[in-house]
């Protein structure tokens, strides 16, 4: 059996595994609480690219993420 998890997960991404918004998500990182890699864009903007191992072994809810 191989783990079919990526390495990197989108904000988008952790949001709808954890049920949270993406705003949510969004202000866990900017506190700290979250680990995220900003990656440039094409555009000139950026985002946020997570480590999916920091969600593998801790089952977080919503009202963890409050």
């Amino acid at each position: 059996m191989t783990d079919q998890t990526p390495a990197l997960l989108t904000v988008t991404e952790v949001a709808r595994r954890l049920g949270v918004s993406r705003q949510r998500i969004h202000q866990r990182i900017q506190a700290g609480s979250l680990k995220a890699d900003r990656v440039p864009s094409p555009t000139g903007r950026f985002h946020y690219l997570l480590p999916a191992d920091q969600f593998v072994d801790t089952p977080v809810t919503a009202e963890a993420m409050a």
